[in-house]
């Protein structure tokens, strides 16, 4: 494809994914349809066709996009910010405004990301954001790697670690999410201080870690 057509597909394929989120946020994926996002974008359905699978293809789609995002603020932290703390701390906060931005897409990039083969078959849009996600995980395990006092076992094991502090982080944000009322009845703290609270006991846990 030259890249006079790829420019023009691309402009199409957005402007679907723009009509798509709008209507996302306002109904929500399952109550939209493939006609109301061919009639917001101002296309026929079967235009709509020739660019996406269906509505999953769609909202993949802008999952790939976000996380893709997600992966750049990531590395930015990595290059602007030296002091493991700081780049912690940052990382925590970057995915906990992430998730209060994007709930509708948060939930399958922290926890639900395919890494079956078949799963990338069917959505090749699949792979793109397990291979989004491995780049992620690579800067999880580089970040801890660099902070570890380990020899070569503890190098070894930085990306079980970098998967651990990913899933440990992620897990705090969505388990409090929409608890607020009850944090602060049980718990005695907002949300806010829980994740405070859940951020550095789990860097406290990692700094051990590091130094074993």
């Amino acid at each position: 494809m030259s890249t006079k057509k790829e420019a023009l597909a691309q402009f199409h394929r957005d402007n679907i994914i723009a009509a798509a989120k709008e209507l996302f946020d306002a109904k929500g994926v399952e109550a939209t349809s493939m006609d109301e996002i061919a009639a917001k974008a101002q296309y026929s359905k079967s235009t709509v066709y020739v660019y996406f699978s269906g509505k999953e293809d769609i909202y993949y789609s802008i999952v790939s996009q976000h996380i893709n995002r997600l992966y750049e603020g990531i590395a930015d932290i990595l290059n602007q910010q030296k002091v493991y703390k700081n780049r912690y701390f940052s990382i925590c906060n970057l995915l906990a405004a992430f998730y209060e931005q994007y709930p509708m897409y948060s939930d399958y990039i922290f926890a639900k990301v395919s890494v079956n083969p078949a799963d990338f078959e069917r959505l090749p849009v699949l792979k793109t954001i397990f291979e989004t996600s491995e780049k992620i995980n690579e800067l999880m395990a580089a970040m801890l790697k660099e902070d570890s006092e380990g020899g070569g076992d503890k190098n070894a094991r930085t990306a079980p670690a970098g998967l651990v502090f990913w899933s440990s982080i992620s897990s705090i944000i969505t388990y409090s999410a929409g608890k607020d009322h009850y944090l602060q009845e049980h718990m005695g703290m907002s949300r806010e201080d829980f994740l405070k609270f859940g951020f550095n006991l789990l860097f406290q846990g990692l700094k051990r870690w590091s130094a074993t």
